[in-house]
């Protein structure tokens, strides 16, 4: 009996262990297997806070901090301390000594010609361009994750009107079906109903998989598991854009952080200019020592003060200044160039996305209108099929109309959404 139980016992903890071991594998199916809802702005929010490389460029702006802290501590003083002992032996005096000396030393910088302050400025106008640099690389971030945002939302859409059309081509079928079986219609009917549920149906398995693929795309941005589901949460409203073209180009020319980052960089080039030219200037610095002296064959202790000044002059470097001036010259020329390059750029790229977006609002309005024409038109087709005054080819056509008017209409939207998300990015505001 005792065997028994054991046994029994062995075996209902075995089953417990499977079970356990069991439940940890459906919750970590069902954690990788989760359904998130999310709007936009829940879709940018969590792609900034989990994307790797917008996390490395934060750490460039605490790497620029510490910079500007080593900057400003070289101009304030440093205190030093230093000792010293020695111990001579009887060979070379009559009996042993020992002495020591103990110091403290302050040292101030007094004037550096220049290059102390040129350097504190550098660094300030550093850690401020790293934080120019790191909202360009948000604004880029923002705008991978809208294309992949609408880009979802758009196989979404492509999806739905492919299940719609193999709802149609299986409805026209079975009718198709019953007036076969009735003799009113011809083999080849028949045989034209299946072969285009046919094509509607491979029509949808793409659809499916763009769906997958897109959300891929878009759980890969946002840093959660690939296998989740993302369920959107869009705006049914679409957001017109009342700017002119000049204005949109002027506020780019304003808020680009690229433009705002040349910009620094030609200040930091001016800061470097009084580095180099602080290298002809003399340097003083002023010093303030105390030390203690002791040794023990006078008996003698004593403390000294000192107070000192020292100066340093360059009086011939070979040309090197003259040439590192020029260098500094010809950096600013370049600057400027890249300056009136980087506004055509942008120019260019605010005209292309204004241009677009006009284009996709007059194809939405285009493409409603033809969506209202090819419901209406598929709708006669089916009264007249159904009352045996068309033939279903005639069918077949207004469904393969109202399909394509579906698929335009959904593409104009998602392109008029995408083509927004790209003008915001050249103009650097939400519009």
């Amino acid at each position: 009996m005792i065997r028994i139980r054991t046994m029994a016992s062995i075996v209902l903890a075995g089953v417990f262990f499977v079970a356990a071991v069991t439940a940890a594998f459906v919750d970590e199916a069902a954690a990788k297997a989760a359904t998130v809802s999310l709007t936009l702005q829940e879709s940018i929010d969590l792609a900034l806070k989990k994307n790797v490389m917008l996390s490395a460029e934060m750490q460039k702006v605490d790497i620029a901090a510490d910079r500007l802290a080593q900057a400003r501590a070289q101009q304030k003083f440093t205190i030093g301390a230093g000792a010293s002992a020695s111990h001579f032996l009887p060979n070379e005096f009559p009996v042993n000594s020992t002495s020591y000396d103990l110091g403290l030393q302050l040292n101030q910088p007094i004037y550096s010609g220049g290059r102390l302050e040129a350097q504190e400025e550098q660094a300030e106008i550093a850690l401020e361009q790293a934080g120019v640099d790191l909202e360009a690389r948000k604004e880029d971030l923002i705008l991978s994750v809208k294309r992949a945002f609408y880009g979802l939302a758009k196989a979404q859409r492509m999806e739905v009107v492919a299940r719609e059309a193999v709802a149609q081509a299986r409805a026209h079928l079975e009718v198709t079906q019953k007036f076969y079986k009735a003799g009113t219609v011809a083999k080849y009917d028949l045989l034209r109903a299946e072969t285009q549920l046919a094509q509607v149906q491979q029509n949808l398995v793409m659809a499916s998989n763009g769906v997958g693929l897109a959300m891929n795309a878009l759980n890969n941005l946002l840093g959660v598991d690939l296998s989740t589901t993302v369920q959107l949460k869009l705006s049914p409203e679409i957001k017109p854009v009342k700017r002119s073209l000049d204005d949109l180009i002027s506020l780019a020319w304003e808020q680009r952080p690229e433009l705002r980052s040349l910009a620094l960089s030609d200040r930091l080039n001016a800061a470097g200019r009084k580095i180099m030219i602080s290298a002809v200037r003399p340097n003083i610095d002023g010093t303030l020592s105390y030390a203690i002296y002791h040794q023990d064959m006078t008996a003698a202790t004593s403390g000294i003060w000192t107070i000192g000044v020292s100066a340093r002059v360059s009086l011939f470097d070979n040309g090197l200044t003259k040439s590192r001036l020029s260098e500094n010259t010809n950096i600013a020329e370049q600057l400027k160039l890249m300056t009136d390059d980087a506004k055509r750029n942008i120019s260019l790229q605010v005209r292309q996305s204004y241009l677009q977006l006009q284009q996709d609002k007059k194809l939405i309005d285009a493409s409603r209108q033809a969506l209202a024409q090819a419901e209406e038109g598929n709708r006669i087709a089916v009264v007249r099929y159904q009352s045996g005054v068309s033939t279903s080819v005639e069918l077949i056509d207004a469904q393969t109309a109202l399909t394509q008017a579906k698929i335009n209409y959904s593409n104009a939207v998602s392109d008029y959404e995408i083509a927004l998300s790209e003008l915001e990015r050249a103009v650097s505001m939400e519009l």
